[in-house]
């Protein structure tokens, strides 16, 4: 797996070894793909590997699927046939007592519209937003020569129900005419004479060509990379995510900074940079004191309530209770944000 989708490349480290040994029993397998920037697949061939497996015997169970508590029943089901012709989805929710996106997703997974089509019906709304035979006309007129902004404008809708009607008229894709307000904005035969004169002329005779300032033709071509910009430079490394940031913090106590370069997929000297930057420093190891108060007030309390008990960042909270294999109780009284 390369660098750009965010991911570690195939090859483990001892130190990761050691840590999927140490979690894996009695970590759940989405939540171990996060703390090594792993797809689910590559912990469970690596575990497969290692001969390592969960420990049923010590409390290791699968997080049961989320429950939807308003099931549709065949009362709601009949109801919402009886009005989908008739009536609005807003209308409809409001007499379920349901959202109009539930309402919505059921009317898909039911094929109402398209047991409304077969029998030659068309639904009979409030008629606020049915398209117009006129409009229609008009929209097909004005496409070709106006964007889709000035076209929303016009006809008084939004710029998402113009796009829908464009795909439902299956209307030919096209470029967006140039806007009057950018007078100066850059053409493909700009560009194509930039890129051709620029290592010829002196920038002050193209700018004269292209009717523009000196310096707006050198930001172009920088922009372009007609030309380097000797203010940037060569190399950038990958920025820091929120994760790897957490990671950090998490490791710091356990392992050394080369064992995080290792983990992270990092230089030595961006691991220092970055703690010398953000003034990281190893925070004090849990205690048996600490792990305590976390088994005890994690399954009830928000992250951000037990890390003011601990003294610690929500975010390692969260990390040292996903390698305790702690969850949150479904008789949490609070309401996550």
């Amino acid at each position: 797996m390369g660098k750009a989708s965010g991911l570690k490349p195939n090859h483990w480290t001892q130190p990761e070894i050691r840590q999927l040994k140490r979690l894996y029993p009695m970590s759940h397998n989405k939540d171990l793909a996060k703390i090594f920037g792993r797809t689910i697949m590559s912990i469970l061939s690596k575990a497969k590997d290692l001969g390592i497996k969960k420990d049923w015997e010590s409390g290791y169970r699968v997080p049961p699927p989320p429950q939807n508590e308003n099931l549709w029943t065949k009362e709601d089901v009949a109801e919402l046939r009886n009005m989908y012709l008739n009536s609005s989805d807003s209308a409809i929710a409001a007499k379920l007592k349901r959202t109009r996106q539930a309402v919505q997703a059921k009317a898909r997974k039911l094929k109402l519209f398209k047991e409304l089509s077969e029998k030659g019906l068309h639904r009979k709304t409030n008629g606020r937003n049915r398209w117009t035979d006129k409009e229609i006309a008009l929209l097909k007129e004005l496409y070709p020569v106006k964007r889709r902004a000035e076209i929303a404008q016009q006809l008084g809708r939004s710029r998402r129900g113009i796009d829908k009607m464009v795909t439902t008229l299956k209307l030919p894709h096209l470029m967006s005419p140039p806007s009057p307000s950018r007078k100066n904005s850059w053409s493909a035969a700009d560009d194509a004479f930039l890129a051709e004169y620029i290592t010829k002329w002196p920038i002050e005779k193209i700018a004269e060509k292209l009717g523009r300032t000196p310096t707006i033709v050198q930001r172009r071509a920088w922009k372009k990379h007609f030309l380097r910009n000797p203010e940037q430079p060569r190399t950038k490394q990958r920025p820091w995510t929120r994760q790897e940031i957490l990671q950090l913090q998490h490791l710091l106590p356990t392992c050394s900074n080369k064992e995080i370069a290792e983990m992270l997929g990092r230089p030595l000297e961006s691991i220092l940079g970055k703690k010398k930057r953000m003034k990281i420093k190893r925070p004090p190891p849990w205690t048996e004191k600490n792990i305590a108060i976390l088994k005890k007030y994690f399954p009830f309390e928000t992250n951000a309530k037990v890390g003011e008990r601990l003294g610690k960042d929500p975010g390692l909270v969260r990390l040292k209770a996903i390698a305790l294999g702690l969850r949150k109780s479904i008789y949490a009284k609070y309401k996550r944000k």
